[in-house]
């Protein structure tokens, strides 16, 4: 790595880091999320992640005008609709949703993280054209950030526990790769966003999240800042 990236990781890092006590400004709350047990906690992480792919197969969608992102938005959605239902059976609830902490997670993720990452390391910031792409890819990366809020209690939860979310929706789409290569290989290409996106964003929504005791305001607001992220990733070329 040479010294410029020394520096560009240092400032994105700090930016990370000044999230933690910018969240401290945001008012509190004492409540928690009741954490799921451990039964419920499994079935919504793993169905999810094995019938998503199963029930995709058969489906072909050519509707964006990006590589797999319409294969994206219905596995998102697909995912986080079965776990949310499945938490829902069982009893899980998220309680308030203030717009507060969701903005203020939105501008700074977007504004602060985006704008440098934009302007020292890759492009973040989408044309007009990817503007569309962007929002049909929130209808399901919402969903699914709303359910990964809910089994990690809104980032209380155990770190094996979030490691485990984390592994069985990668897991997920290396399945519906496996199911149909030729057709979704390039879904590998966005596993690193993935990745990037729940050390950077997900760090900074967890601890947004445990402040103010609103997971949902937090899961909408990351599940508005992936989609932002796979928006400005995929290539724009007509499948």
């Amino acid at each position: 790595m040479t010294a410029t990236g020394v520096w560009i990781v240092l400032l994105l890092g700090g930016i990370v880091v000044l999230a933690w006590p910018l969240a401290a400004l945001l008012p509190g709350r004492a409540d928690r999320p009741v954490p799921t047990d451990l039964a419920t906690f499994l079935a919504a992480v793993c169905v999810p992640a094995a019938a998503t792919p199963v029930l995709l197969y058969p489906l072909d969608l050519e509707v964006l005008p990006v590589l797999v992102a319409d294969y994206v938005v219905l596995h998102l959605l697909v995912y986080g609709a079965i776990a949310l239902a499945i938490l829902r059976f069982r009893g899980a609830r998220f309680g308030p949703a203030p717009l507060l902490p969701a903005l203020a997670l939105i501008i700074y993720g977007l504004g602060a993280f985006g704008l440098a990452l934009d302007r020292y390391a890759a492009s973040f910031v989408p044309h007009v054209e990817r503007i569309p792409i962007v929002l049909a890819l929130a209808c399901g990366a919402v969903p699914f950030m709303l359910s990964d809020g809910l089994v990690t209690e809104g980032g209380r939860a155990r770190l094996w526990r979030r490691l485990v979310a984390r592994v069985a929706f990668l897991a997920s789409l290396g399945l519906a790769v496996a199911l149909d290569f030729e057709r979704l290989f390039f879904l590998v290409m966005i596993l690193p966003v993935i990745l990037l996106f729940f050390l950077t964003f997900g760090t900074m929504g967890r601890w947004v999240g445990r402040r103010t005791g609103a997971p949902a305001a937090a899961s909408a607001a990351l599940g508005v800042i992936l989609a932002w992220a796979l928006g400005v990733s995929f290539p724009l070329i007509a499948q």
